[in-house]
């Protein structure tokens, strides 16, 4: 997780590099992101779907290939929030 502009510090990137270690391809997850305050509360969360965090060009519906890595990046306008830390877990996705 990074800002993205100190004269915003309500606006981050989180960036991610999913890998595939299994023998075939598996598809893609939805993506459980909380963000928390100092003192590791929660101030935010959501699931964000594979069409939603996957860059330009990715079809959601591919899964990741076998023995293979995919980085991702989502940008959030988190406003006044107090975001200082993050966790990030992996879902099933529904079937598309």
């Amino acid at each position: 997780m990074q800002a993205l502009d100190p004269a915003n510090p309500g606006l981050i990137a989180l960036t991610a590099t999913l890998r595939n270690h299994a023998t075939s391809q598996l598809g893609y997850p939805a993506l459980d992101v909380v963000l928390t305050n100092t003192k590791e509360h929660t101030v935010a969360r959501r699931i964000f779907l594979p069409a939603e965090y996957l860059a330009g060009g990715l079809d959601s519906r591919s899964g990741i290939a076998a023995n293979a890595e995919v980085t991702i990046r989502l940008e959030l306008e988190t406003g006044d929030l107090g975001a200082a830390g993050f966790r990030l877990d992996l879902v099933a996705a529904p079937a598309s």
